[in-house]
Protein backbone atom coordinates (compact mmCIF):
# COMPACT_ATOMS: atom_id res chain seq x y z
CA UNK A 1 0.00 0.00 0.00
CA UNK A 2 3.05 2.24 0.71
CA UNK A 3 4.31 2.02 -2.70
CA UNK A 4 1.52 2.72 -4.14
CA UNK A 5 0.39 5.95 -2.70
CA UNK A 6 4.04 7.19 -3.49
CA UNK A 7 2.86 6.27 -7.15
CA UNK A 8 -0.07 8.23 -6.76
CA UNK A 9 1.65 11.04 -5.18
CA UNK A 10 4.47 11.56 -8.09
CA UNK A 11 1.80 10.88 -10.61
CA UNK A 12 -0.67 13.95 -8.88
CA UNK A 13 2.27 16.25 -9.03
CA UNK A 14 3.01 15.53 -12.66
CA UNK A 15 -0.54 16.09 -13.61
CA UNK A 16 -0.44 19.17 -11.32
CA UNK A 17 2.50 20.58 -13.05
CA UNK A 18 1.24 20.10 -16.18
CA UNK A 19 -1.86 22.20 -15.33
CA UNK A 20 0.43 25.28 -14.00
CA UNK A 21 2.22 24.90 -16.82
CA UNK A 22 -0.93 25.15 -19.44
CA UNK A 23 -1.72 28.36 -17.02
CA UNK A 24 1.10 29.80 -17.70
CA UNK A 25 1.09 29.07 -21.70
CA UNK A 26 -2.73 30.48 -21.84
CA UNK A 27 -1.57 33.89 -20.21
CA UNK A 28 1.39 33.90 -22.49
CA UNK A 29 -0.94 33.66 -25.35
CA UNK A 30 -3.10 36.62 -24.21
CA UNK A 31 0.29 38.98 -24.03
CA UNK A 32 1.28 37.50 -27.63
CA UNK A 33 -2.10 38.54 -28.75
CA UNK A 34 -1.37 41.51 -27.54
CA UNK A 35 2.32 41.91 -29.12
CA UNK A 36 3.78 42.33 -25.91
CA UNK A 37 6.35 39.55 -26.86
CA UNK A 38 8.75 40.10 -23.57
CA UNK A 39 5.51 39.55 -21.27
CA UNK A 40 4.91 36.83 -23.23
CA UNK A 41 8.22 35.59 -23.61
CA UNK A 42 8.20 35.24 -19.37
CA UNK A 43 4.86 33.10 -19.07
CA UNK A 44 5.93 31.03 -21.91
CA UNK A 45 9.66 30.58 -19.62
CA UNK A 46 7.78 29.81 -16.62
CA UNK A 47 5.57 27.22 -18.77
CA UNK A 48 8.76 25.46 -19.08
CA UNK A 49 10.21 25.14 -15.87
CA UNK A 50 6.77 23.72 -14.99
CA UNK A 51 7.11 21.04 -18.12
CA UNK A 52 10.37 20.81 -19.96
CA UNK A 53 8.88 18.85 -22.85
CA UNK A 54 5.98 21.34 -24.15
CA UNK A 55 7.14 21.67 -27.81
CA UNK A 56 4.27 24.22 -28.28
CA UNK A 57 5.63 26.49 -25.59
CA UNK A 58 9.38 26.19 -26.78
CA UNK A 59 7.11 27.45 -30.81
CA UNK A 60 5.23 29.97 -29.70
CA UNK A 61 9.18 31.20 -27.81
CA UNK A 62 10.49 30.90 -31.03
CA UNK A 63 7.90 33.37 -32.71
CA UNK A 64 8.61 35.61 -30.04
CA UNK A 65 12.02 35.70 -30.21
CA UNK A 66 11.62 36.22 -34.23
CA UNK A 67 9.49 39.38 -33.90
CA UNK A 68 12.06 40.61 -31.67
CA UNK A 69 14.78 40.14 -33.88
CA UNK A 70 16.55 37.80 -31.77
CA UNK A 71 17.36 35.10 -34.31
CA UNK A 72 19.69 32.86 -32.41
CA UNK A 73 17.02 32.36 -29.74
CA UNK A 74 14.52 31.62 -31.76
CA UNK A 75 16.03 28.94 -33.69
CA UNK A 76 17.33 27.67 -30.72
CA UNK A 77 13.74 27.08 -29.70
CA UNK A 78 11.66 25.95 -32.67
CA UNK A 79 15.04 23.34 -32.76
CA UNK A 80 13.48 22.46 -29.40
CA UNK A 81 10.36 22.35 -30.36
CA UNK A 82 10.90 20.01 -33.27
CA UNK A 83 13.33 17.90 -30.86
CA UNK A 84 10.25 17.57 -28.34
CA UNK A 85 7.77 16.61 -31.05
CA UNK A 86 9.10 14.89 -34.41
CA UNK A 87 5.67 15.18 -35.47
CA UNK A 88 5.31 18.84 -34.42
CA UNK A 89 4.51 20.21 -38.89
CA UNK A 90 3.75 23.63 -37.88
CA UNK A 91 7.22 23.83 -35.96
CA UNK A 92 8.66 22.51 -38.36
CA UNK A 93 7.30 24.95 -40.95
CA UNK A 94 8.02 28.29 -38.04
CA UNK A 95 11.44 26.66 -38.22
CA UNK A 96 12.24 26.55 -42.15
CA UNK A 97 10.27 29.71 -42.02
CA UNK A 98 13.11 31.54 -39.86
CA UNK A 99 16.29 29.97 -41.77
CA UNK A 100 15.27 31.07 -45.26
CA UNK A 101 17.67 33.87 -45.07
CA UNK A 102 20.46 32.41 -43.17
CA UNK A 103 20.24 28.95 -44.17
CA UNK A 104 18.09 28.68 -47.17
CA UNK A 105 19.71 24.81 -48.21
CA UNK A 106 18.57 23.66 -44.55
CA UNK A 107 14.96 25.03 -44.98
CA UNK A 108 13.81 23.71 -47.87
CA UNK A 109 14.85 20.46 -46.53
CA UNK A 110 13.09 21.16 -43.48
CA UNK A 111 9.89 21.74 -45.74
CA UNK A 112 10.42 18.64 -48.28
CA UNK A 113 9.59 16.99 -45.35
CA UNK A 114 6.68 18.39 -44.40
CA UNK A 115 4.94 18.78 -48.05
CA UNK A 116 2.73 15.59 -47.90
CA UNK A 117 1.04 16.77 -44.57
CA UNK A 118 0.60 20.83 -45.51
CA UNK A 119 0.24 19.92 -49.64
CA UNK A 120 -2.97 22.12 -49.40
CA UNK A 121 -1.38 25.20 -46.97
CA UNK A 122 -0.81 28.45 -48.44
CA UNK A 123 1.51 29.55 -45.93
CA UNK A 124 3.25 26.24 -46.78
CA UNK A 125 3.58 27.23 -50.40
CA UNK A 126 4.56 30.48 -49.97
CA UNK A 127 7.27 29.68 -47.78
CA UNK A 128 8.34 26.94 -49.92
CA UNK A 129 8.06 29.30 -52.58
CA UNK A 130 10.67 31.39 -50.55
CA UNK A 131 12.59 29.00 -50.10
CA UNK A 132 12.78 27.65 -53.95
CA UNK A 133 13.46 31.31 -54.43
CA UNK A 134 16.55 31.96 -51.88
CA UNK A 135 18.05 28.76 -53.86
CA UNK A 136 17.61 30.05 -57.10
CA UNK A 137 15.37 27.87 -58.60
CA UNK A 138 12.99 30.63 -60.07
CA UNK A 139 10.42 28.03 -61.66
CA UNK A 140 9.26 26.07 -58.87
CA UNK A 141 9.57 29.42 -56.73
CA UNK A 142 6.71 31.03 -59.73
CA UNK A 143 5.23 27.59 -58.81
CA UNK A 144 4.44 27.63 -55.23
CA UNK A 145 3.82 31.29 -54.83
CA UNK A 146 1.21 31.14 -57.61
CA UNK A 147 -0.37 28.48 -55.63
CA UNK A 148 -0.77 30.36 -52.75
CA UNK A 149 -1.94 33.44 -53.79
CA UNK A 150 -4.60 31.41 -56.08
CA UNK A 151 -5.45 29.66 -52.49
CA UNK A 152 -5.60 33.22 -51.12
CA UNK A 153 -5.53 35.97 -53.20
CA UNK A 154 -6.45 39.04 -50.66
CA UNK A 155 -2.85 37.72 -48.44
CA UNK A 156 -1.00 41.09 -48.57
CA UNK A 157 2.33 38.97 -47.81
CA UNK A 158 1.75 36.11 -50.35
CA UNK A 159 0.95 39.45 -53.35
CA UNK A 160 4.37 40.40 -51.63
CA UNK A 161 6.14 37.15 -52.17
CA UNK A 162 5.39 37.08 -55.66
CA UNK A 163 5.81 40.38 -56.21
CA UNK A 164 9.28 39.88 -55.69
CA UNK A 165 10.38 37.07 -57.41
CA UNK A 166 8.52 38.99 -60.36
CA UNK A 167 10.93 42.05 -59.25
CA UNK A 168 13.78 39.79 -59.81
CA UNK A 169 12.71 38.32 -63.03
CA UNK A 170 12.75 41.91 -64.18
CA UNK A 171 9.00 42.41 -64.96
CA UNK A 172 9.20 45.44 -62.88
CA UNK A 173 5.41 46.40 -64.01
CA UNK A 174 3.93 43.01 -62.64
CA UNK A 175 6.02 42.91 -59.49
CA UNK A 176 4.83 46.86 -58.83
CA UNK A 177 1.26 45.48 -59.65
CA UNK A 178 1.49 43.07 -56.86
CA UNK A 179 3.07 44.99 -54.82
CA UNK A 180 0.04 47.97 -54.90
CA UNK A 181 -2.55 45.64 -54.01
CA UNK A 182 -0.50 44.04 -51.23
CA UNK A 183 -0.27 47.59 -49.89
CA UNK A 184 -3.66 48.49 -50.52
CA UNK A 185 -4.97 45.79 -48.57
CA UNK A 186 -2.46 46.23 -45.82
CA UNK A 187 -0.20 49.41 -45.49
CA UNK A 188 1.62 48.01 -42.05
CA UNK A 189 3.07 45.10 -44.34
CA UNK A 190 6.72 46.02 -43.78
CA UNK A 191 8.18 44.38 -46.42
CA UNK A 192 5.50 45.42 -49.32
CA UNK A 193 6.64 49.21 -48.11
CA UNK A 194 10.06 47.87 -48.46
CA UNK A 195 9.40 46.50 -52.06
CA UNK A 196 7.87 49.60 -53.15
CA UNK A 197 11.20 51.49 -52.01
CA UNK A 198 13.20 48.86 -54.66
CA UNK A 199 10.74 49.71 -57.20
CA UNK A 200 10.74 53.67 -56.60
CA UNK A 201 14.37 53.30 -55.99
CA UNK A 202 14.99 52.87 -60.07
CA UNK A 203 12.68 56.12 -60.72
CA UNK A 204 12.18 58.21 -57.94
CA UNK A 205 14.44 58.00 -55.02
CA UNK A 206 12.79 60.65 -53.20
CA UNK A 207 9.90 57.99 -52.98
CA UNK A 208 12.20 55.14 -52.59
CA UNK A 209 13.81 56.62 -49.27
CA UNK A 210 10.37 57.29 -47.83
CA UNK A 211 9.06 54.14 -48.58
CA UNK A 212 12.14 52.60 -46.76
CA UNK A 213 11.76 54.61 -43.58
CA UNK A 214 8.35 53.65 -43.19
CA UNK A 215 9.31 49.96 -43.28
CA UNK A 216 12.00 50.76 -40.99
CA UNK A 217 8.75 52.31 -38.81
CA UNK A 218 7.06 49.20 -39.03
CA UNK A 219 9.84 46.67 -38.54
CA UNK A 220 13.14 48.35 -37.28
CA UNK A 221 14.93 45.15 -36.89
CA UNK A 222 13.66 44.10 -40.57
CA UNK A 223 17.55 42.99 -41.82
CA UNK A 224 16.21 42.98 -45.38
CA UNK A 225 15.42 46.66 -45.19
CA UNK A 226 18.12 47.82 -43.47
CA UNK A 227 20.57 46.22 -45.96
CA UNK A 228 18.34 47.71 -48.94
CA UNK A 229 17.78 50.67 -47.13
CA UNK A 230 21.63 50.81 -46.91
CA UNK A 231 22.21 49.98 -50.32
CA UNK A 232 20.02 52.90 -51.56
CA UNK A 233 22.57 55.30 -49.43
CA UNK A 234 25.57 53.89 -50.87
CA UNK A 235 24.47 53.97 -54.50
CA UNK A 236 23.50 57.94 -53.83
CA UNK A 237 27.56 58.00 -52.08
CA UNK A 238 25.54 58.70 -48.37
CA UNK A 239 28.30 56.18 -47.29
CA UNK A 240 28.44 58.11 -43.56
CA UNK A 241 24.71 56.91 -43.46
CA UNK A 242 24.80 53.79 -45.02
CA UNK A 243 27.40 52.98 -42.23
CA UNK A 244 24.98 53.62 -39.53
CA UNK A 245 22.18 50.95 -41.26
CA UNK A 246 24.93 48.35 -41.87
CA UNK A 247 25.63 48.51 -37.93
CA UNK A 248 22.38 47.67 -37.64
CA UNK A 249 22.39 45.07 -39.78
CA UNK A 250 25.30 43.25 -38.66
CA UNK A 251 23.98 43.10 -34.91
CA UNK A 252 21.18 41.38 -36.12
CA UNK A 253 23.07 38.97 -38.65
CA UNK A 254 26.80 39.18 -39.52
CA UNK A 255 26.91 36.71 -42.06
CA UNK A 256 24.29 38.31 -44.38
CA UNK A 257 25.84 38.46 -48.04
CA UNK A 258 23.76 41.76 -48.89
CA UNK A 259 25.25 43.36 -45.18
CA UNK A 260 28.53 41.69 -46.82
CA UNK A 261 28.14 43.29 -49.97
CA UNK A 262 27.34 46.76 -48.14
CA UNK A 263 30.34 46.84 -46.20
CA UNK A 264 32.48 45.95 -49.16
CA UNK A 265 30.96 48.81 -51.42
CA UNK A 266 32.07 51.42 -48.08
CA UNK A 267 34.94 49.51 -47.29
CA UNK A 268 36.58 50.03 -51.38
CA UNK A 269 36.20 53.93 -50.76
CA UNK A 270 39.60 53.31 -48.77
CA UNK A 271 40.88 49.64 -49.05
CA UNK A 272 40.32 48.78 -52.75
CA UNK A 273 41.96 45.74 -52.43
CA UNK A 274 40.07 45.17 -49.20
CA UNK A 275 36.80 45.91 -50.35
CA UNK A 276 37.28 43.42 -53.33
CA UNK A 277 37.82 40.78 -51.12
CA UNK A 278 34.97 41.14 -49.00
CA UNK A 279 32.78 41.63 -52.51
CA UNK A 280 33.91 38.29 -53.63
CA UNK A 281 33.25 36.52 -50.44
CA UNK A 282 29.21 38.19 -50.61
CA UNK A 283 29.62 36.66 -54.22
CA UNK A 284 30.64 33.41 -53.23
CA UNK A 285 27.91 33.31 -50.66
CA UNK A 286 24.91 34.03 -53.14
CA UNK A 287 25.61 35.03 -56.44
CA UNK A 288 22.79 36.30 -57.61
CA UNK A 289 22.48 39.59 -55.12
CA UNK A 290 21.34 42.33 -57.20
CA UNK A 291 24.24 43.87 -59.23
CA UNK A 292 26.88 41.64 -57.64
CA UNK A 293 28.34 41.84 -61.09
CA UNK A 294 28.58 45.22 -62.13
CA UNK A 295 29.99 46.08 -58.40
CA UNK A 296 32.60 43.43 -58.29
CA UNK A 297 33.47 44.29 -61.99
CA UNK A 298 34.01 48.25 -61.02
CA UNK A 299 36.11 46.84 -57.93
CA UNK A 300 38.43 45.58 -60.08
CA UNK A 301 38.47 48.67 -62.13
CA UNK A 302 39.20 50.07 -59.04
CA UNK A 303 41.96 47.41 -58.65
CA UNK A 304 43.47 48.05 -62.15
CA UNK A 305 42.65 44.78 -63.46
CA UNK A 306 40.93 45.66 -66.38
CA UNK A 307 40.22 42.04 -67.70
CA UNK A 308 38.59 40.51 -64.56
CA UNK A 309 37.00 44.61 -64.85
CA UNK A 310 35.66 43.32 -68.55
CA UNK A 311 34.37 39.94 -67.72
CA UNK A 312 32.18 40.79 -64.51
CA UNK A 313 31.02 43.95 -66.04
CA UNK A 314 29.88 42.54 -69.39
CA UNK A 315 28.00 39.55 -66.96
CA UNK A 316 26.45 42.48 -65.36
CA UNK A 317 25.29 43.77 -68.66
CA UNK A 318 23.61 40.01 -69.75
CA UNK A 319 21.55 39.92 -66.37
CA UNK A 320 20.01 43.44 -66.67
Amino acid sequence: MKKLIIILFVMFGCNQSKDEANIFFLKGNVAFKDKNYKQAIDYYNEAINKDKNFADVYNNLGICYQKMGDLKNAEINFNLATEKDEKFVDAKLNYANLLLNSNPTKSLELLKTIEKQLTDSAKYCNTRGQAEFFNNDFSKASFYLQKAVQKEPKNAEFLTNLGTLLYYQKNLKEAENNFIKSFKIDSSNAMTVNNLGLIYSKTNTKNAENFFKKGLELESNNNVILNNYAYFLIQKKEFQLAAKYITFSENIDAKNPYLIRNKALCLLQSDKKGGLELLLSAFNQNASIENIYTEIGNAYALNNNKVKADEYLQKGKLLK
